[in-house]
């Protein structure tokens, strides 16, 4: 086999068994201040440069426990993506977790000691791959079809099991984008997989169902027969759309309400601290009675995530900094064990 030149990466592949690991080759003499790793064609940031590291192949089916002698905080940490018979490795600097994750520190800042690979063997290795790509490119994932709405659901779990909550909350926008045009449609199957890898209590169910309820296909009797309180959670939010219907009329057949009646309007301002506030109208008849026979209450065109017409899912769905997270547990323990 022929070593690999100096500052490439390389992805080995033998018969006997299939190997998935980049090596990080040494440098020569002149380059040995520190190793600019390349990544799936993409050059590491001068400020994550690390120090000199040795390659090192391990195939799929092999787990090694990892002993670092000098514990650098810029050495890479080991996840085990995927079922053991069928696994994925990533390899992530430990200084770029530290800097992502508070839950890669301790309570006291300092970076802990992770002596040993991290296995998530229920989470999705594509998933992972696309957050591992984000972590080193700095751009988040491009989806344009519907069907990827369960993608950018997995890697919301897969970013809260790691702590990085700023992009659990870019995912919600992304989310928001992909599903904005009316002809999308959020299948039962990605409610159903939301709640089957969440806790009761996770933004995200309340976020998908919100999704649901605007974009979800026509209701039928097997939807009424799901498990998990779907249903439960649909009609709560269901009532908040009846709310947000009965504030937008709209007369039908010539019938026009902003020509027959005055509007009033009020302003009022946002909830959340720096974003804009709203208007709202009224319709002020007098003594002229509406004629409700040529009025309906539609949706609005775009997603709203409250009875209030948020048109962003910040307020009720973004994960604020002091939130505990329920799904983190799978790398938390984990790394609380090696202490």
């Amino acid at each position: 086999m022929s070593t690999p030149t100096a500052l490439q990466p390389a992805i080995l592949s033998r018969n006997s068994s299939t190997y998935s690991t980049i090596i990080y080759p040494r440098p020569e003499p002149e380059q040995r201040g520190c190793l600019i790793a390349k990544v799936h064609g993409s050059h590491l940031p001068s400020s994550l440069q690390i120090p000199d590291v040795r390659p090192y192949i391990t195939p799929f089916y092999r787990r090694t426990r990892l002993t670092f002698t000098s514990r650098n905080a810029g050495e890479p940490v080991t996840f085990f993506v995927g079922p053991e018979t069928n696994c994925r490795r990533f390899d992530i600097h430990h200084q770029l977790l530290c800097k992502s994750s508070s839950i890669f520190n301790l309570p006291t800042g300092y970076p802990r000691i992770i002596t040993e690979p991290i296995d998530l063997p229920n989470t999705d290795s594509d998933a992972f791959g696309a957050i591992y790509q984000w972590l080193y490119e700095g751009v988040p994932p491009n989806l344009i079809y519907e069907g990827e709405l369960q993608l950018l659901m997995e890697m919301w779990v897969v970013l809260a099991a790691l702590g990085l909550k700023d992009k659990m909350n870019t995912i919600m926008r992304l989310d928001m984008a992909l599903m904005q045009p009316k002809e999308c449609t959020c299948s039962i199957e990605t409610v159903k997989w939301v709640y089957d890898h969440t806790d009761p209590r996770s933004k995200l169910r309340g976020y998908i169902i919100a999704i649901f309820c605007q974009r979800g296909p026509a209701l039928t009797a097997e939807l009424f027969n799901t498990k998990g309180g779907i249903m439960k959670d649909a009609v709560k939010f269901f009532v908040t759309l009846n709310r947000v219907r009965a504030g937008n009329p709209k007369g039908i057949g010539g019938y026009d309400l902003p020509a027959r009646f005055a509007t009033a309007r009020t302003f009022k301002p946002s909830a959340v601290p720096g974003s804009p506030g709203q208007f709202f109208a009224t319709l002020v008849t007098g003594s002229e009675k509406i004629d409700l026979s040529k009025v309906v209450y539609p949706l609005p065109s775009f997603l709203v995530w409250g009875d209030q017409w948020q048109d962003l899912p910040d307020e009720h769905f973004f994960v604020k900094p002091d939130d505990e997270s329920q799904e983190g547990g799978a790398v938390l323990s984990q790394l609380e064990k090696m202490r």
